[in-house]
């Protein structure tokens, strides 16, 4: 059958092509394609591929048409020239001046630098000379609140110094990214190493609190983690990891009743903060294709690319149903959704500043507004 013949012989072309027409689609638009769009970019795919076939695949196949000798040459020629762009852009940052972002808007997507102070593998390699940092007034004798958790827990320290400078409070904090803040507990998502690593920082910060005698501890996560199809969680005493979402959200559960009832044994009060909306396209991408459009629709084009309020919320009730359910006394749950989501969208930025620096972090922006708000 003709056809199928047909498509066999351009199968490879196929597969090479159709990857990069149907992500560019799809970055472009910054939302899922629609059937039209698909259709319309699979019938490019095909164009292209029969035009791959006949004026490079099939050549090349043909020794009559290209030798061996001709053949190593292109292979050499192209090698270097991969090579030489590669170096090029490296050495230019991508060229990033070829896009339209205003200046301010690109420093906005930043993190605060400052940040790396609370970062605990600082103080590992030996680039802190403390374990922690110090957010809000002067270090007094006994600090207002510990804070503590992974990346996300670093990317809000900006939103907490807002707050205790505000309230005339001192928080201490320190955290270690991809570490989990609860009490026996892992996950599979870090490295022997690191997982040593954090649950040293986890012994660290609970002895200090006991030190100290530090009222409240403030932890803040990617919670989601505990609930994604890659992640494996397991309950340190129990052993073995747990793969199915039943046995996942058991262990969770247990490992945050753990955490909640060891602090208050020391009478600590654990304070949960919800974690930011996870945005749909990184902050980059978003604002590399808002200042390529016309002006007066920028503004519909940052909310559409905003993810919704509902899906927000629909991707947080599992976590959201384990943490206001809890019926301990000396615990309290924090849900942000109200500051960083308006009724509708929880928006990426503004058109002068992004809150976000990639997809799930909050940018220095991003954490002063929502610590503003937060106070």
């Amino acid at each position: 059958y003709a056809p199928l013949v047909g498509i066999g012989l351009i199968s490879y072309s196929l597969y090479l092509w159709h990857q990069p027409v149907l992500s560019y689609l799809r970055l472009y638009n910054q939302q899922p394609i629609s059937a039209l769009t698909t259709t319309l970019g699979l019938l490019l795919v095909f164009g292209l591929s029969y035009i791959t076939w006949l004026y490079i695949e099939k050549p090349f196949r043909d020794r009559n048409v290209i030798s061996r000798r001709t053949l190593v040459l292109f292979i050499i020629i192209s090698t270097i020239l991969i090579i030489s762009c590669g170096v090029l852009f490296y050495k230019h940052n991508g060229y990033d001046q070829r896009f339209k972002i205003p200046r301010t808007v690109m420093l906005s997507i930043n993190q605060d630098a400052s940040n790396a102070q609370c970062n605990y593998s600082h103080f590992k390699n030996k680039k802190n000379a403390q374990w922690f940092c110090t957010l809000g007034k002067q270090l007094k004798n006994t600090p207002d609140y510990f804070i503590t958790g992974d990346s996300h827990a670093l990317a809000m320290s900006t939103a907490f110094s807002v707050v205790t400078q505000a309230t005339n409070m001192q928080a201490i904090a320190s955290s270690y990214p991809g570490c989990s803040p609860l009490l026996g507990i892992k996950t599979n998502n870090l490295r022997t190493d690191d997982e040593a690593v954090c649950n040293e920082l986890k012994n660290k910060v609970f002895h200090y609190i006991q030190e100290k005698q530090i009222k409240n501890i403030i932890l803040i996560a990617r919670w989601d983690y505990f609930t994604l199809p890659n992640r494996y969680v397991t309950n340190i005493e129990a052993g073995g990891f747990a793969k199915n979402i039943e046995e996942k959200i058991k262990n969770f559960t247990a490992a945050l009743n753990n955490t909640i009832e060891t602090y208050n044994s020391i009478g600590v009060k654990v304070i949960v903060i919800s974690q930011v909306p996870l945005q749909n396209y990184t902050a980059f991408d978003v604002y590399k294709n808002l200042y390529n459009k016309p002006l007066w629709s920028r503004h519909k084009y940052l909310r559409e690319a905003s993810v919704s309020r509902r899906d927000h919320e629909k991707h947080q009730q599992l976590m959201l149903d384990i943490f206001k359910h809890l019926p301990h006394k000396n615990y309290n749950f924090i849900d942000i959704t109200d500051i960083t989501c308006d009724k509708s969208r929880c928006p990426l930025g503004t058109l002068k500043s992004s809150y976000y620096h990639d997809t799930q972090h909050l940018s220095k922006d991003g954490s002063e507004k929502y610590g503003q708000r937060l106070t």
